[in-house]
C-alpha cells in the first residue's frame, strides 16, 4: 500500500465501504488499509466535494435591467 493515498483512491474506498455493508474495521481489514488512517477519509471526501461545488459557481451573474412598461390605465365611464 502506498504511504500517500490519492484523492481518487480514498473516494473509491469510501464509496466501496459504504456500499459493502461492512463495519469500518471489517472493510479496512479486508483491504489492508489502516483503520486509523481510513477513519478521516469520509470527512476529507465531503470537504473536497463541498469545496469543488462552491468553486464551480460563478461569482457574478449576468443580469439585464429593463425599464418597467407604463401602467395600462383603463377608465370606465
Amino acid at each position: 500500500m502506498p504511504n500517500r493515498y490519492t484523492p481518487e483512491f480514498k473516494k473509491h474506498h469510501v464509496e466501496a465501504w459504504r456500499a459493502s455493508g461492512l463495519t469500518r474495521r471489517q472493510y479496512c481489514e479486508s483491504q489492508g488499509i489502516n483503520e486509523g488512517t481510513f477513519k478521516y477519509w469520509p470527512s476529507q471526501i465531503n470537504a473536497k466535494t463541498k469545496h469543488c461545488a462552491a468553486v464551480a459557481l460563478p461569482e457574478v451573474l449576468p443580469i439585464q435591467i429593463a425599464r418597467p412598461s407604463a401602467p395600462h390605465l383603463s377608465y370606465i365611464f
